[in-house]
This record gives C-alpha cells, structure tokens and sequence, in this order.
C-alpha cells in the first residue's frame, strides 16, 4: 500500500467511512445501548490493555457512560 497511490488512497477513503458509520452509530445510542454498541464492536477487537485497565473501561462504561460516548464520539470525529 505503501507504494501504490491508488491503494493508499483507497484505505483513507474507506477508513474515514468507517469511522464516520461508528461515530454515527455512537451518537445515535445512550445509556445501556451505547454500551452495548461498545463492547459489540469497538471492545470486539483485540486491544493491548491489561486485565486491570480492562476493569477500569467496564466501570467507565457503566458509571461514566456518557464520559466514555463523548471521548469515543471524539476519537471517531478525529479519525474521519
């Protein structure tokens, strides 16, 4: 990809409708449903946390929802 302008074009077009769909997707859920969205999608790729940093997320999800939407709603807005 790093070769092919085509291709690299290509990726930044599809990465910024992914995230586009995300942060609409996000934005149009709140409470349980925008958790739920989270852990189904966001959550269901590997990510490089520890078992406690893992913990710290899942409380902030359920004690902080709308916190966690708006930094998330931030970092897909940053993305596209």
């Amino acid at each position: 990809m790093k070769d092919d302008p085509g291709k690299r074009k290509e990726y930044g077009e599809t990465r910024e409708k992914v995230a586009r769909e995300a942060f609409l997707a996000v934005r149009s859920r709140s409470g349980m449903d925008f958790t739920d969205y989270f852990a189904s999608t966001l959550c269901s790729v590997s990510q490089p946390l520890s078992e406690r940093q893992y913990i710290k997320l899942a409380q902030a999800l359920y004690e902080e929802t709308d916190r966690v939407r708006t930094l998330t709603m931030l970092a897909l807005s940053a993305c596209s």
